[in-house]
């Protein structure tokens, strides 16, 4: 997770920002106040997509629009939405220099996988979002980012929705079983990750 989503993880109503490096919005102080302003700016990024649907069949899978989500998603919050890290993230994230190389690779994969439907779109995309979170190329929001980027790409595919909880931030079963899917997936183990998505899967259904 990133720097933004680890202050998440211990949330109190008025838990002081920790070097707000980059933010747009004067008056922001405390974690409470930052996260309605990400979601709001978050809201008008799905939005776009999921109220005018031809933005998600037009959607191409490549490294331009990987970072435009990203900066749709957080450009009224952080000057730096959209903008490649700088600095390492380790034990989280590759090494900087290798971020746009294994990205082009999961593109490429990706679309292959869609191509010839190596997978299931369950499968295609639950591979999709564990290698986005993995590769972790932003310096706050990789989450976040990944699990929109899932969204658009499920529904390309199966015209279904995936919709994810919207307090992974805080700590629930839900979230508990969340890390320990990406965790699986990191060693080669997608059953817990596809497990998850036809839980949310099933419920976008309902």
């Amino acid at each position: 997770m990133g720097g933004v989503e680890k202050l998440f993880e211990k949330i109190e109503g008025a838990t002081p920002l920790e070097e707000p490096i980059g933010l747009l919005i004067p008056g922001i102080n405390t974690v409470e106040e930052l996260n309605r302003a990400e979601h709001a700016n978050i809201t008008k990024a799905t939005s776009y997509y999921f109220l005018d649907k031809k933005n998600i069949i037009n959607f191409k899978l490549n490294l331009a629009t990987l970072y435009k989500v990203h900066k749709q998603m957080f450009d009224e919050v952080w000057e730096w939405a959209g903008t490649k890290r700088t600095k390492e993230t380790a034990p989280v994230g590759v090494p900087v220099f290798k971020i746009d190389e294994e990205l082009k690779q999961l593109v490429d994969d990706c679309n292959y996988w869609i191509e010839h439907k190596t997978y299931k779109p369950i499968e295609i995309t639950a591979r999709l979002h564990h290698k986005l979170v993995f590769i972790h190329p932003f310096r706050n929001g990789n989450g976040r980012w990944s699990r929109l980027v899932d969204m658009i790409i499920f529904y390309q595919l199966a015209k279904a929705y995936l919709i994810w909880p919207l307090d992974l931030n805080k700590e629930t079963p839900f979230r508990k079983d969340y890390l320990k899917a990406l965790y699986e997936a990191d060693n080669g183990n997608y059953k817990f990750l596809i497990s998850l998505r036809e839980k949310i899967y099933s419920k976008s259904l309902d």
